[in-house]
């Protein structure tokens, strides 16, 4: 309904009630304030939009005469004796004693009790919670939070057409509101509350049917509410209010073991891992095309057989489906198994929700092997340590047969090439020898194994595969530059020289000699 015609049907309701006015009786509890005046004759006193004044005394008679004031129009006059009251609108005076009549030069004067009560408010609250029949409650709390009741409150309501009121069997709405109205786009409910005490409230409330949705839905409700005070002065509210309506489609998702009775909580390397999606529509509405994506942490797991991730379905209300599928584990530890994607398209926005990754406790040894050389260039003769390291990177023992072999290109100089034993969560395993090599050229190494078994798998690893480059040594030539001279001495060490570099093998016993005191150096290094 839109702002005009709301506001329209409360104007006629507030015409009819000035018209037909309906005055309220007041109550002990409606008085909020309280406080003890003594007035003398010609004084007055003055709280809120009201003055209280000691117009007159009848001494003889021992009466008073009280006048009421409120915004300086005088509302009402009255001769009043002990213990009598005067009750005006919202403000209320009792005469507890008179004093000061006995002679002529005494003032009289009177002792009063004034009670009023605080400025009107009016307060809206809307809570929503989900039933257990997959409805959403929705309550409307008008609160009293001035100190004057409230009275012939009138009270509407706006819903979007997200949220349909609910009929029951008897095809009646679930509601204490007085009527349901349905129009183009939303709903329209109206009540009609005799009154609201002050410091009280009162709450109407409506089943409503949401539609099946993964996530959250924020819905906006617009709320107008017209009441009178005890002096028949209308009050009016007018309130927009979002709620949030919680998922109603709703995923569970468990790993289990493929073997009946098998231990819960956790699995062994070797186990396959069985896991149940299940999916459940709580809402009275049905919901098409609900799509299901499974991402798995393909790290952890690997497919066990091979099958679709990725369904599509209807799913009528109150009903679920079931999909599956196997892991098998390909290391141990406290490991992520998926991620679960929900998603439905509702009028033209796509809902979806990602499921946190479920979790499995895997039991298990798991070895890495490392495999490295103390150097990767080098010379035909050259010595080359090779060192192999297996960790054991699970948390579970294993005995280990940590193997390698030597290339063709190299000889066993010194070492071993295997060892065994039980290697815990964190410890090691290796092996070190000692290579000659024999040839020129780039080689790779190949791989170090390792087999392990435990109480309920087994398993092998391998080793990286280190490269090494081998080069002959090659000298390099010395250039000797001549000059000519005119000294006689020099032509002769001249002649000396080229005598020298014409002997047969001269150079290549040069180069050969700088060669050997270049190895002997780089061995002593080493």
């Amino acid at each position: 309904m839109n702002t005009v015609l709301r506001r329209s049907s409360l104007i006629l309701i507030l015409a009819y009630l000035i018209i037909n006015p309906t005055y309220a009786v007041t109550t002990d509890a409606d008085w909020t304030q309280k406080e003890e005046i003594t007035l003398e004759w010609g004084d007055s006193y003055s709280t809120g939009n009201y003055t209280v004044l000691a117009e007159s005394f009848d001494k003889q008679a021992v009466r008073v005469m009280l006048t009421i004031y409120k915004n300086q129009k005088e509302l009402q006059t009255a001769i009043l004796s002990e213990g009598e009251t005067l009750e005006v609108s919202t403000i209320k005076v009792t005469v507890n004693t008179i004093g000061g009549c006995m002679g002529e030069t005494q003032t009289p004067y009177v002792k009063t009790t004034v009670y009023s009560m605080k400025s009107p408010a009016l307060g809206l609250d809307i809570v929503n919670n989900m039933t257990t029949d997959g409805l959403v409650n929705i309550s409307f709390i008008l609160k009293n939070t001035g100190g004057i009741r409230f009275t012939n409150i009138s009270m509407e309501v706006s819903l979007p057409d997200d949220l349909i009121p609910y009929k029951g069997d008897k095809n009646k709405y679930q509601s204490s509101f007085d009527s349901v109205i349905h129009l183009q786009n939303d709903y329209v409910l109206s009540v009609f509350l005799e009154n609201v005490s002050v410091e009280s409230d009162k709450t109407t409330w409506v089943h409503v049917e949401i539609p099946a949705l993964p996530e959250n839905m924020e819905v906006q409700i617009h709320s107008d509410v017209l009441g009178y005070d005890l002096d028949n002065q209308p009050y009016y509210l007018s309130e927009e209010q979002n709620i949030t309506i919680e998922p109603a489609i709703n995923v569970t998702k468990l790993p289990i073991h493929q073997i009946v009775n098998a231990s819960g909580g956790y699995f062994n390397m070797g186990d396959r891992v069985y896991v149940m999606i299940t999916v459940y529509n709580s809402a009275t509405t049905n919901a098409r095309d609900v799509t299901i994506d499974e991402t798995i942490m393909a790290r952890n797991f690997v497919m066990d057989p091979d099958s679709t991730l990725s369904w599509t379905i209807d799913l009528p209300a109150h009903q679920s489906e079931t999909f599956n599928y196997y892991l098998r584990p390909v290391r141990p530890g406290e490991v992520q198994l998926s991620t679960t994607k929900i998603s439905r398209e509702y009028k033209g926005r796509l809902y979806s929700k990602i499921i946190d990754s479920t979790t499995a406790k895997i039991y298990g040894p798991y070895f890495e092997i490392s495999k490295a050389l103390d150097n990767n260039l080098t010379t035909p003769g050259s010595l080359i340590k090779v060192t192999v390291i297996a960790e054991n990177t699970g948390n579970h023992a294993a005995h280990l047969e940590l193997k390698d072999e030597i290339p063709d290109f190299t000889q066993l100089i010194d070492g071993t090439l295997n060892s065994s034993g039980v290697v815990k969560p964190g410890g090691k395993l290796s092996i070190n020898y000692t290579l000659k090599i024999k040839k020129t050229g780039e080689f790779r190494f190949p791989y170090a194994y390792g087999e392990y078994i435990s109480s309920y798998y087994s398993g092998n690893a391998h080793s990286t595969r280190p490269t090494i480059n081998v080069v002959e040594y090659t000298p390099t030539p010395t250039a000797i530059e001549t000059f000519e001279v005119n000294n006689s001495k020099e032509d002769t060490n001249k002649s000396g020289m080229n005598d020298l570099l014409d002997i047969p093998g001269f150079n290549l016993l040069t180069g050969l000699v700088i060669f050997i005191i270049t190895y002997l150096i780089k061995k002593q290094d080493q």
